[in-house]
């Protein structure tokens, strides 16, 4: 039996070791930072925490939660240039996203109730799915929210088990470490804080044991707060509104309503859909131990009734917060929006993998929810379909933000409904056939989907995207060359734009961009950015060095002796 034991755990090594080597291969096409506002945001908080010198100004840039990037600070330690910091993010992305099988692996023993070897498989199985692979190829946070939500669910599960005030302190904590990563994971405190509570009413836990898990998650929460108030002064030289702020007012706006729905189901397809209908069989197996017949009140049975009702919770307010806060939005894809979503899919993938690899399941078992989600893939197809018609997501279909459906379309820029969801339906079918006859060669066939759509996606959509993104800012190479560390360059607010101004910083972090607006006052430097057909350039002396392309177009202007110094 020992040898056996030896021989499983080893394969599990392996696995995990593929896992990595999977994500350092699906990363290695990326050549620098993408820059959006999460990136630029994420990575400069770094540099600011890692006591890098002159910090870029983040005015123009959304705020960002700080947990990211007090993880990357060892990475701007270790790489003082972009380009190492880059890799260095990425490498701790890819570790942040294998050591999730380790919290699922506990998921998949304790409360869903797998013996060992099968619990492995669930885990490694889970970590293929394709947003966890892809997301860990960019600079935000991720891998670190997945990672978080498992071990936030793994800190419920320990809390219902054995309810003391030591449980209830760590379940606080790591509820508040979520919100520290990202605003969005408000919902783990909230589910956090009714767990407690409810244990309490039930004569579980006593008030002072509660109070220890209420405590630490208001002490996170306020050094999250105070954290985030010293980066906004140091980094960002206004105030920035706030996301709860807007989230309250647009679900008390009854106005929105309809518009919130339509995106709760556009979301919910999307989840469907993207999981090959796995989400919904998950979230099956939740409902089913939630409704199962009561047992001991001091039994795993109970404990795990209740974290999955507490799981259920956080999905279900996961995706109501991604639906009211995509409403004010303008871009197509915030009606499959994937990523505020993908953070819990692992969750319910896990739950329906403890179904599948279920010992002495029956095959008819699968029938109900894969009958279920045949329904809600269907039923949010429709809907979707009535309510916007046929070319629901055709146009800027953002790749980055729906990364678990481009293993299922090949063109980023439009998304057919009704032709994914019947492929999807489809594969999930073929995938379950499988797993009612031999479990362990289903989840090896999904495995192998998961994997190759992610590598295809990345091939297809992702690594284009990528690489145009980052071959149209070429300006600061050009900047480099021209002065020295501590000059100046100025920037014309006229022609603003925002990815371009990100990547010139944090590619330039020892020269100063100066922002003017050239139509009222005179350039700070003899280097300016500025439009290739900036109007003022004949008055200043102007000479064009060189020039971004399309859709940035912007140029380097050197100014002749007649500008102001």
């Amino acid at each position: 039996m020992e040898p056996l034991r030896r021989r499983g755990a080893l394969a599990v090594v392996v696995a995990v070791l593929a896992l990595l080597a999977v994500h350092l291969l699906l990363a290695r096409h990326t050549p620098g930072p993408v820059l959006y506002d999460d990136g630029a945001a994420y990575l400069a908080q770094a540099r600011y925490l890692s006591g890098h010198p002159n910090p870029p100004d983040l005015t123009h840039t959304a705020f960002y939660q700080p947990g990211y990037p007090l993880v990357l600070v060892p990475a701007h330690l270790l790489g003082s240039d972009p380009a190492s910091q880059h890799r260095l993010a990425l490498g701790t992305n890819a570790v942040l996203a294998v050591v999730l099988v380790l919290p699922l692996y506990r998921l998949a023993r304790g409360p869903l109730g797998l013996p060992g070897a099968r619990a492995a498989i669930a885990a490694v199985v889970t970590a293929t799915y394709p947003p966890v692979l892809l997301q860990s190829g960019f600079e935000w946070a991720e891998s670190l929210l997945m990672l978080g939500f498992a071990l936030w669910a793994l800190a419920l599960h320990h809390l219902l088990r054995r309810p003391a005030a030591p449980a209830s302190a760590l379940a606080g904590a790591a509820a508040g470490g979520l919100y520290l990563v990202h605003q969005r994971a408000v919902i783990a405190g909230v589910v956090a804080a009714a767990v407690l509570v409810g244990l309490v009413l039930r004569g579980r836990l006593a008030w002072r044991g509660a109070a220890a898990g209420l405590g630490a998650l208001g002490l996170v929460l306020a050094g999250t707060r105070a954290l985030g108030s010293h980066l906004r002064s140091a980094l960002w030289s206004q105030a920035q509104p706030t996301l709860e702020g807007d989230v309250i007012a647009t679900a008390l706006d009854p106005g929105a309503w309809p518009t919130v729905a339509v995106h709760a189901a556009g979301q919910a397809w999307y989840l469907a859909v993207a999981s090959l209908g796995l989400a919904v069989v998950g979230g099956v197996v939740l409902v089913r131990l939630v409704t199962g017949r009561p047992d001991d009140p001091t039994g795993a049975a109970w404990a795990a009734r209740w974290w999955a009702a507490a799981v259920l919770g956080g999905v279900a307010l996961t995706l109501a917060l991604s639906a009211v806060f995509t409403v004010r939005g303008e871009r197509v894809d915030h009606l499959v929006y994937g990523r505020y979503n993908d953070a819990l899919v692992p969750l319910l993938l896990l739950a329906a993998l403890a179904l599948v690899l279920r010992p002495g399941r029956a095959p008819r078992a699968l029938v109900a929810p894969a009958a279920t989600a045949v329904l809600t893939v269907v039923a949010t197809a429709g809907t979707l379909r009535l309510v916007r018609g046929v070319d629901a997501f055709t146009g800027h279909v953002m790749p980055l933000n729906v990364a678990g459906l481009l293993p299922l379309h090949r063109n980023h820029g439009v998304i057919p409904t009704g032709r994914l969801s019947l492929l999807a339906v489809g594969l999930a079918v073929g995938v379950l056939l499988a797993s009612a006859l031999a479990p362990r060669v289903g989840t090896a066939v999904l495995a192998v989907v998961f994997v190759t759509g992610a590598f295809v996606g990345e091939a297809r959509t992702v690594r284009p995207f990528v690489e145009f993104w980052s071959g149209i800012v070429s300006i600061q190479d050009d900047v480099a060359a021209r002065t020295a560390p501590g000059d100046t360059v100025g920037v014309d607010w006229q022609s603003f734009n925002l990815v371009a101004f990100n990547a010139y910083q944090l590619r330039l972090d020892d020269r100063r961009l100066a922002i003017f607006d050239s139509d009222r006052e005179p350039p700070p430097a003899r280097l300016v950015i500025a439009a290739p057909d900036w109007p003022h350039a004949r008055a200043l002396g102007g000479r064009l060095l060189a020039e971004d392309p399309y859709p940035v177009g912007l140029g380097l202007w050197e100014l002749g002796l007649a500008a102001p110094r």
